[in-house]
């Protein structure tokens, strides 16, 4: 199947949710109210910050990274209703293994990629973020 059509059919629909799911939200970072426009913006940009540091076999994890941002909160995850077509299993399942001892059960070494996103990337996604939320406050009260 690797490489096959049918493959990069499946990939197709997995990276076309994923899109998805930057779309919405991207639509609710630009309107609505401006606590809930900074939350969207900062869950989409850490998303974005995982997906890219993902590790990377068939692209099935990657892919099944999701973001919602609900009012005042976001949550980043890895979609439990994804499963890779190619070996089959689950990347929200095999994600937390290869990020904690290592692909195929610790034989590859351990790809910490949401743990050194954070690190790396948090802080500053967060500052940002509050830098928009204090100009949405400022321009809030001009009007």
């Amino acid at each position: 199947m690797w490489l096959t059509g049918e493959f990069q059919e499946a990939m197709a629909a997995l990276w076309q949710l994923r899109r998805d799911n930057d779309r919405l939200l991207r639509s609710l970072a630009a309107d609505g109210p401006i606590i809930n426009k900074t939350v969207a913006w900062v869950v989409n940009e850490l998303l974005l910050e995982t997906i890219e540091a993902a590790p990377v076999l068939t692209g099935t994890l990657a892919s099944a990274h999701r973001g919602i941002a609900v009012g005042n909160e976001g949550l980043l995850f890895v979609d439990p209703n994804v499963q890779n077509p190619v070996f089959g299993g689950f990347p929200a399942l095999y994600g937390e293994e290869v990020h904690e001892i290592g692909a195929f059960g610790g034989l590859a070494s351990a790809k910490p990629w949401w743990r050194e996103t954070f690190e790396d990337r948090g802080d500053a996604i967060l500052a940002e973020g509050m830098l928009m939320l204090e100009a949405d406050i400022v321009d809030l009260w001009k009007q």
